[in-house]
C-alpha cells in the first residue's frame, strides 16, 4: 500500500473517473507557472501535482526562513537558508515522479513588468500572494495571449480566489439537477418499433411487472395520440386523464415499474426546445465567421447548429436511460436503442462540424468523433463565461462599485463584502509604506481586552483607517464603524499566512485551475472571500 506506484495508479483511477478520459488527457497536458511558494502556493499546486499535471515552474527569489517552517508543510528545518522555489520543487518531486518540475530564482513582480513573455508557453498562470497593482499587470499580460489567470491570497483569517481570462467554454457543465432525455413525447421509429414487440395486452402479471416503464409509457402514449388526432397530453385535464388511464388499464397490480411509469409520466408531453443558454452562442458572430484561427469550441456549435436544422430544432439525443425495475434482458436492450440512436446523432454532428473545418482549412481530424460524442452529451448544458478585468475591479467600474455597495448593505453578504474592502485597504497600505500593516510590530492579546496598545501598531490602526476611509469615500459609502474591530484584527495578523487558511484557499484555487482545464464544471465568475472565523464563502461582486 506504500508503494508510490500503486498509489499513483489508485490516485489516476480514482480522477478518471471524476474528469473522465477527455479531462483527464486535459490535465496530463497542463503546464502550471506559480508565483512565489509560500504555504498558499505551496499547498496549491502539491493538490495540482497530485493530480498528475504534465509540469510546473515556481518562480520565488526569497529563502526558507525560521517563520517559514510553522505554516509550510514542504518546507523543514534543514532547508533554512536555502531558495524557497528550489526547496518546494525538491520535495514536489516526491509526490508524483511523473511531473516534471523546474524553478526560477527570481521575483516574480520583476518577471511581470520586465520580463512579459516568460509566462507564454504555460497553460495557467497561478499567482499568490501578489499586490493588486502587480496583479493588474499580469492580467493583460494573460489576457493578451489568452493564458487563464487564479489568483490566490491567503491573509490573517481571510482569503480570496480570483479567476481572470477573456473568455472560457464549459463543456461539461454537470448541473447538480438533471433530467434524462427518454424523448417519449417525439419518439424515433427503432424506439417505436422496440416497444411494439411487447404484448402487454396478452402478458400474464409476472412478464408485465419485468416491462421497462418506458414501455409502458409509450405504449400508451402511442394509443392515445391515435385517438386524439396524433396528439399528445397538453393541458392539466388531458394529463390527468392520461395517468388515470394508466392506473386504470390491464396492470392492476401495484408493481414497481408501474410506479415508475407514473413518476416519469411528464415525458410523454415533455416540449424539447432549444434551451436558452445554446441558442445564445448560436447569435454569436464567431458561429458565422469561423476561421483557422477560431478556437473549436465554435466549429462544435456550428456544428450543433447545422444538426438542429436538420432535425428540425430537435437536440441530439443523449443516450443515459435512468435505472429501471425490469428484466435484466429487456432493459438491456432498451439501452441499446437509446445509444445506437445517441450514436448516429453524434455522427451527425460530427459530419458538419468536420464540414465546418474543412471549409475553414482546417483538417477533420483535429477534432475526434469521441470528442463529439461527448459534446453531444452535454450539449444541453453548454455555457460560456467572462470575467471583467482586474483593471476594471481595482478602479470600481464594471458595476464593481454598485455591486460592493449592495453587499455590504445585505445581511447574508454583509461580512464577507466587509473583509473584501479591508483586503482592498490592506493592500494600499503595503503599496504606500512597503510592509504589510502590524508586520513590524505584532498587537499583544491584551490589545482586544483594553490593556495599553503598543505605539506602532496604534499608528498602523490609524493608518488603515484613513486608508479605508478614503476607499469608502470613493464607493459613497460611510460605514466605517463597521470595520473597527476588523481593523484590529488586520493589524494584529500583521501579514501571516495561516497555515490552515492557505489550506483551504489552496484546495478551492486547485478545484478552480482543474475546472478551467478541462472545461468541465462552471468556474467561479467572481472574486471568492472566504472567512474562516465564520467558515463562509461568498462570491463577491
Amino acid at each position: 500500500m506504500d508503494d508510490p506506484h500503486y498509489m499513483n495508479n489508485v490516485r489516476y483511477d480514482r480522477q478518471l473517473r471524476i474528469w473522465g478520459e477527455h479531462g483527464q488527457r486535459k490535465i496530463e497536458g497542463c503546464k502550471v507557472c506559480v508565483l512565489n511558494c509560500g504555504p498558499t502556493g505551496s499547498e496549491t499546486i502539491k493538490n495540482l501535482v497530485l493530480a498528475g499535471i504534465a509540469s510546473y515552474t515556481l518562480v520565488d527569489n526569497t529563502v526558507v526562513e525560521e517563520s517559514d517552517l510553522g505554516n509550510n508543510f514542504l518546507v523543514n528545518e534543514a532547508d533554512l537558508g536555502r531558495g524557497k522555489a528550489s526547496t518546494v520543487a525538491a520535495n514536489l518531486q516526491e509526490l508524483n515522479t511523473s511531473v516534471a518540475g523546474s524553478f526560477v530564482d527570481e521575483s516574480p513582480d520583476d518577471i511581470v513588468h520586465n520580463n512579459p513573455a516568460f509566462f507564454e508557453s504555460f497553460t495557467v498562470i497561478l499567482a499568490t500572494q501578489m499586490s493588486l497593482r502587480n496583479l493588474v499587470a499580469l492580467d493583460v499580460i494573460c489576457r493578451q495571449v489568452g493564458i487563464p489567470l487564479v489568483a490566490l491570497q491567503s491573509y490573517g483569517l481571510t482569503g480570496t480566489i480570483r479567476l481572470s481570462l477573456t473568455e472560457h467554454t464549459v463543456l461539461d457543465a454537470k448541473p447538480e439537477e438533471s433530467d434524462h432525455d427518454l424523448r417519449l413525447s417525439q419518439p424515433w421509429p427503432e424506439l417505436c418499433c422496440f416497444v411494439q414487440q411487447f404484448n402487454l395486452s396478452t402478458s400474464d402479471d409476472t412478464t408485465v411487472r419485468q416491462v421497462p416503464h418506458v414501455v409502458l409509457l409509450l405504449q400508451a402514449a402511442l394509443q392515445w395520440r391515435a385517438k386524439h388526432s396524433g396528439r399528445s397530453p397538453e393541458d392539466h385535464i388531458s394529463q390527468k386523464a392520461f395517468k388515470d388511464s394508466i392506473r386504470t388499464s390491464q396492470f392492476t397490480l401495484d408493481e414497481e415499474n408501474l410506479r415508475e411509469a407514473l413518476e416519469s409520466v411528464r415525458h410523454v408531453w415533455k416540449p424539447h426546445t432549444v434551451p436558452p443558454n445554446v441558442k445564445k452562442l448560436f447569435e454569436r458572430i464567431e458561429v458565422d465567421n469561423l476561421t483557422s484561427s477560431t478556437p473549436n469550441f465554435w466549429f462544435q456549435v456550428a456544428g450543433l447548429r447545422a444538426f438542429l436544422v436538420d432535425s428540425g430544432g430537435i437536440m441530439p439525443l443523449r443516450g443515459d436511460i435512468p435505472d429501471m425495475a425490469s428484466a435484466t434482458e429487456s432493459y438491456i436492450a432498451l439501452q441499446r436503442v437509446y445509444r445506437e440512436k445517441a450514436a448516429v446523432d453524434a455522427a451527425e454532428v460530427h459530419a458538419h462540424i468536420c464540414n465546418f473545418l474543412h471549409g475553414a482549412g482546417k483538417r477533420g481530424e483535429t477534432f475526434s468523433l469521441k470528442d463529439t460524442v461527448s459534446f453531444c452529451r452535454n450539449a444541453a448544458n453548454l455555457q460560456v463565461n467572462h470575467w471583467i478585468t482586474l483593471a476594471d475591479e481595482a478602479a470600481w467600474k464594471s458595476d464593481c462599485s454598485k455591486n460592493i455597495s449592495c453587499q455590504l448593505a445585505g445581511e447574508d453578504t454583509q461580512s464577507c463584502a466587509a473583509l473584501y474592502l479591508i483586503l482592498r485597504a490592506v493592500d494600499s497600505f503595503k503599496e504606500k509604506y512597503g510592509r504589510a500593516p502590524g508586520e513590524v510590530a505584532v498587537l499583544p492579546t491584551a490589545l482586544l481586552l483594553g490593556a495599553a496598545k503598543d505605539d506602532m501598531a496604534k499608528i498602523d490602526i490609524s493608518r488603515l483607517r484613513i486608508i479605508l476611509h478614503g476607499i469608502l469615500s470613493e464607493l459613497g459609502l460611510s460605514k466605517l464603524g463597521l470595520f473597527d474591530d476588523l481593523i484590529v484584527e488586520f493589524v494584529r495578523s500583521g501579514g501571516c499566512e495561516l497555515q490552515t487558511v492557505a489550506s483551504m484557499v489552496a484546495g478551492i484555487g486547485s478545484q478552480e485551475v482543474i475546472k478551467l482545464v478541462t472545461q468541465q464544471f462552471v468556474p467561479c465568475g467572481k472574486t471568492l472571500v472566504y472567512d474562516a472565523v465564520d467558515s463562509a464563502v461568498l462570491s463577491i461582486m
